[in-house]
């Protein structure tokens, strides 16, 4: 597949007016972390929504943008417009998102935003519409490329590194400041000492995440008391989540990794993965939530089914992925 994005477009006052006049365009907004990738063309579904858009007759642009010039070029309605970041806007035909899922591999095309702004968010699961078979099928498959090959996002430690407790409730934390358009309802030191007061006999497992600050580190090091059954540890994620009965957490993504363990969550912050779990805001609803996210049954691989295979791409299944990218371009 060609490499559009070999010549990255850089803006200013000249090449904006140019560009806003030009013959139909599809942008690609790349933020800085992504434009030596992007560019080199390693990102997969860039490649392919690009090569979709250029046989629609949209000429693939890789933008190195200041944001000052985004509002400017995105109110220019006959070019497409492709956000490879997660910074919601106002709904408009010709915007779309493209950024990676909570699993490797797969993608969000969107034309609402990513993660807690996506269209995901509010879109209706029906258990009832996916067919079994299909979907234990999938389940299966993410298994055995996840769990058995000890995968996530972030490079986990070794399966049996760490000796860790049994029906343990697993905090999964995130850094403390909310990230940029994802909010939370209750801050972590909250949310941990919360969990540990109202744990009952349960171990609590915490792992703090790998981008973590150092001052955020001396926070929840300070709640590991192994003696008294809390555990601090770097654990991989896929040797906590088979031992533990429940996940607390704002909105990480191991809350949505646990559903391939059929282990369930609750959150504290707004998700697009939210159908299946609980949610609260306030840390009094807490126990109760734990508790009926323990006793649920829940259909996990219809789910997951529905979630990844239904409503994001991946590229790797090259021909179904034009096939969506294409519709939800003409829609």
């Amino acid at each position: 597949m060609q490499n559009w994005f070999a010549s990255p477009t850089h803006l200013d006052l000249s090449t904006l007016s140019r560009l806003a006049h030009a013959d139909p365009c599809a942008y690609f907004y790349c933020p800085e972390y992504l434009y030596k990738a992007a560019e080199a063309g390693e990102l997969d579904c860039l490649n392919l929504v690009a090569d979709v858009c250029a046989q629609k007759g949209y000429r693939p642009v890789l933008l190195n943008d200041p944001r000052e010039w985004v509002d400017d070029l995105l109110a220019t309605e006959r070019h497409l417009h492709i956000l490879v970041k997660d910074e919601p806007r106002q709904p408009a035909k010709n915007v779309f998102y493209c950024v990676p899922s909570y699993l490797n591999g797969y993608w969000y095309f969107d034309t609402q935003g990513v993660r807690n702004n996506s269209s995901t968010r509010d879109a209706v699961f029906d258990a009832g519409a996916i067919d079994d078979a299909r979907a234990e099928k999938f389940h299966g498959n993410l298994r055995r490329n996840f769990v058995d090959l000890n995968l996530s996002k972030f490079e986990q430690a070794d399966m049996d590194l760490h000796p860790l407790p049994d029906n343990a409730i697993f905090i999964a934390s995130q850094k403390f400041l909310p990230i940029e358009y994802c909010p939370f309802y209750i801050d972590y030191p909250t949310l941990i000492a919360a969990t540990i007061a109202g744990r009952g006999d349960r171990p609590v497992i915490i792992k703090p995440h790998p981008m973590q600050k150092p001052a955020e580190l001396d926070v929840i090091n300070a709640f590991h008391d192994p003696e008294n059954g809390v555990h601090v540890t770097d654990a991989s994620i896929h040797a906590i989540l088979p031992r533990s009965d429940v996940v607390v957490t704002q909105s990480s993504a191991v809350a949505f990794e646990a559903l391939i363990h059929e282990v369930p969550s609750v959150l504290a912050g707004p998700s697009d993965f939210h159908h299946l779990l609980e949610t609260i805001s306030d840390v009094s609803e807490l126990g109760a939530a734990i508790e009926r996210a323990i006793n649920s049954t829940l259909p996990y691989s219809a789910y997951l089914f529905w979630f990844l295979r239904e409503r994001m791409i991946k590229p790797a299944q090259e021909n179904s992925a034009r096939n969506r990218i294409s519709k939800r371009l003409r829609r």
